[in-house]
């Protein structure tokens, strides 16, 4: 079994390792978050300052890695099942840098609010530099940069261009964090943030580069290291025909209607009305269409929590971000575990997995 302690890195640095709950979640492409329960007297209850920064260290067999860090936003005192006052202690992921800053550049800059024919990994680059690389840098028409002293700035790590999709893209004023969301899911790319010594950097890459463990790693009941399996196959809520209506009025608006035989049209047909009036080519109707549509598509999905085993645990045999296969009612699937979540008290250590299917 992993043992756990959390250390600050602030003015006051302090290690906790005597917590009464201890749970994080750790997410692909977005911030996550940990609390860390502690009694009333715990020294970290008045040692700990705002944007302190926390780290959460898993050991084992003399192996000790980092398995969250993030920066203190604050606690909640609350009184606990037994009557006693706990203090808890709130956590948010590195990744919650970049979502603190707006791109705060007026529209129609190319390369500051405005990226026509970039590679979405290029762009996602060019953002974080343009509002994280130098803090004081400034942009004809960019508003002035508001910045703490303590403020962490981000720098763009060693890139090698790898996106084919061209995206043009327009991020005047839109939060960082979420401009990057959109632009990953263009080349279904991973994005993320590390600490390199004493400053932060921000990595691109495709999803593809995490290890790939289908051959070795599979969750199964017969194998004992799969709990709370559901494999659901309801087929609640989606849609087969798409009326793609774009550009114009009335008996002149733009209409496409979209239906396939692979949506099971005829024997399954449901319908819906997709709003597109920013569009106008048939072409274009057409793939923002299909895109809605495979939004609402059929999918089994199968959900689990992992048995930690010796043979087959978090950490050791398999890591955020890799591909593993799950099996259940005779139903095998890939899946990338986009999501770790970790509790650690007295009753021991529970996981669960946020799972992607791969096609």
């Amino acid at each position: 079994m992993y043992q756990y302690y959390v250390r600050s890195l602030g003015t006051t640095p302090v290690v906790i390792d005597s917590f009464i709950n201890l749970a994080y979640t750790k997410k692909m492409n977005d911030v996550g978050s940990a609390t860390i329960t502690v009694r009333r007297d715990h020294p970290a209850v008045s040692a700990l300052a705002l944007d302190d920064e926390i780290e959460i260290w898993r050991q084992r067999n003399g192996s000790n890695q980092v398995d969250f860090r993030g920066f203190a936003r604050g606690g909640a005192w609350r009184l606990a099942n037994n009557g006693r006052l706990v203090y808890d202690i709130f956590v948010v992921h590195e990744m919650e840098l970049l979502r603190r800053s707006i791109n705060a550049y007026k529209a129609g800059l190319e390369a500051a609010s405005q990226y026509t024919n970039f590679a979405a990994d290029t762009a996602m680059i060019t953002l974080v530099s343009n509002n994280f690389l130098n803090a004081t840098q400034s942009i004809a028409n960019s508003h002035p940069r508001l910045t703490q002293a303590t403020s962490k700035v981000v720098a763009a790590g060693a890139f090698s261009a790898f996106g084919s999709r061209v995206a043009t893209y327009g991020a005047a004023y839109k939060n960082v964090l979420s401009a990057l969301q959109e632009l990953a899911d263009v080349d279904k790319s991973m994005f993320y943030i590390t600490k390199v010594s004493s400053a932060w950097f921000f990595y691109v890459q495709p999803v593809t580069v995490t290890t790939d463990r289908r051959a070795t790693v599979l969750f199964d009941v017969d194998a004992g290291n799969m709990q709370d399996g559901e494999l659901n196959q309801q087929r609640v809520g989606e849609m087969t025909v798409g009326f793609v209506a774009g550009q114009g009025d009335g008996n002149s608006r733009a209409v496409e209607v979209l239906t396939t035989a692979a949506r099971n049209i005829g024997s399954n047909n449901y319908e819906m009305m997709v709003d597109a009036r920013h569009l106008s080519s048939s072409s274009s109707l057409q793939a923002y269409g299909d895109g809605v549509l495979n939004a609402t598509r059929y999918r089994p999905r199968l959900r689990f929590r992992p048995a930690q085993l010796p043979i087959l645990n978090y950490g050791q045999h398999y890591f955020w971000g890799d591909v593993v296969t799950a099996r259940l009612a005779g139903q095998s699937f890939v899946q990338r575990i986009m999501q770790v979540t970790v509790q650690k008290n007295a009753q021991g250590e529970t996981l669960d997995l946020g799972l992607e299917d791969i096609p």
